[in-house]
């Protein structure tokens, strides 16, 4: 079985870290008014931004500069002079791209997203409704010449969501979802959000494939990697997926510390960009190591592309003993 998966997907073989992150996912604020109560990042307005030189020394710290990052929060939009950051990031050789809840909307942010930027993507917030979350896509939509994704997360609502989203799609056009997984131990997240058996064996995979066959573009974290390796038959495309979290990727939060994943958080006396360069750091990580999440996974024909095993992935996966 595996010289048949060698044959067919050579570049899962022999894969090394990449010798500087291709990828770079920054939180530049710990600031947010939004006020989710699911909050990943327990943002709230009280908090702060980061240093204002915290993604040029980052850039600066790495052999090779990543060929983008992913700016997030709190909410990114919210940083006094974000539309400078989007263009010092750029001038240092990287491309840009930013998530936000949309509330925050600034000339001078879209002036300088429609020059450097790859694309942004607007999370979509059920609890402030369709409504709103209409009248703030398609705001951002005719004011951004590049490209705008809708962030979901895979929660316990995900289908009613996804489903609202399609309907949504009728009224403003061809959408991009990136379905996000939910992780219930960070922030302000908990197990009540999580998906009920019923939501992950027949809702969730139902609404993709409604979503998908309306012209909706459906992409995935790599959080639900495993989901969908498990699930052929909601069409997903998974013959180059890969984990990427620590070994192409990596997450810098707003005072410098480095992890594998925003989702899993740096230790609070771990060393920072300020003291150590990015690349020392980026090294450091290369001795993670996965959690096995069940004996199972050891004799999957997807292990070598999986995320799994670790103990959320593995929740995901149908082939799983207690998702069978």
């Amino acid at each position: 079985a595996q010289d048949e998966l060698k044959r067919r997907f050579p570049h899962r073989y022999g894969v090394i870290p990449s010798p500087s992150p291709e990828l770079v996912d920054v939180s530049i604020t710990d600031k947010c008014s939004f006020g989710c109560s699911y909050c990943y990042q327990d943002s709230t307005a009280k908090r702060a931004h980061a240093r204002r030189s915290l993604i040029p020394t980052l850039l600066k710290g790495f052999d090779t500069v990543p060929y983008q990052i992913a700016i997030g929060g709190g909410e990114p939009c919210g940083v006094p002079d974000f539309d400078e950051i989007l263009h010092e990031a750029r001038s240092l050789g990287t491309v840009p791209n930013y998530t936000t809840a949309g509330h925050i909307f600034r000339p001078a942010i879209i002036e300088a997203t429609n020059k450097v930027c790859g694309g942004v993507a607007l999370t979509y917030h059920a609890f402030k409704g369709i409504e709103w979350f209409e009248k703030t896509y398609q705001r951002w939509r005719s004011a951004l010449t590049c490209q705008l994704n809708v962030h979901l997360i895979a929660d316990k609502d995900a289908a009613k969501n996804l489903d609202a989203l399609t309907q949504l799609q009728k009224r403003v056009g061809r959408l991009n979802v990136v379905l996000l997984a939910y992780y219930p131990d960070v922030g302000r997240a908990s197990l009540d959000y999580l998906m009920t058996r019923r939501v992950y064996s027949y809702d969730f995979p139902r609404a993709i494939s409604h979503a998908r066959a309306t012209g909706m573009g459906i992409a995935f974290s790599e959080g639900l990697l495993s989901f969908f390796l498990s699930r052929p038959e909601i069409g997903i495309n998974t013959d180059f997926a890969t984990r990427s979290e620590g070994v192409f990727s990596c997450y810098v939060d707003p005072q410098g510390r480095m992890s594998t994943s925003s989702f899993d958080k740096p230790n609070k006396d771990a060393p920072t960009i300020f003291k150590r360069p990015s690349q020392a750091l980026w090294q450091d990580l290369q001795d993670w190591r996965s959690m096995p999440g069940g004996e199972a996974c050891y004799t999957c024909k997807h292990k070598l592309a999986c995320s799994t095993p670790s103990p959320f992935h593995y929740l995901a996966c149908a082939f799983a003993s207690h998702n069978r």
